[in-house]
């Protein structure tokens, strides 16, 4: 996935069909507990924060990235 920065909120976009996981703690969202499947920009992540996220298709639940990152 692409992680990009805004003024005011950060996007992450993936390929057609998939479906992305990201953090905003620094952990990995294959992993982590604290994963969220994205859905819209995330507003606002607070200054230091670590965005990863990962792509991957939900009918193989096969990962199909390596993990972006993006430290705001």
């Amino acid at each position: 996935p692409t992680i990009t920065k805004g003024s005011s909120t950060t996007t992450i976009e993936a390929g057609s069909g998939e479906t992305i996981r990201y953090t905003i703690d620094g952990s990995d969202p294959r992993y982590s507990k604290s994963a969220e499947t994205y859905g819209a920009a995330i507003t606002n992540p607070p200054a230091g924060s670590v965005i990863k996220a990962v792509a991957f298709n939900r009918s193989g639940g096969v990962y199909n990235s390596d993990v972006a990152e993006l430290v705001i």
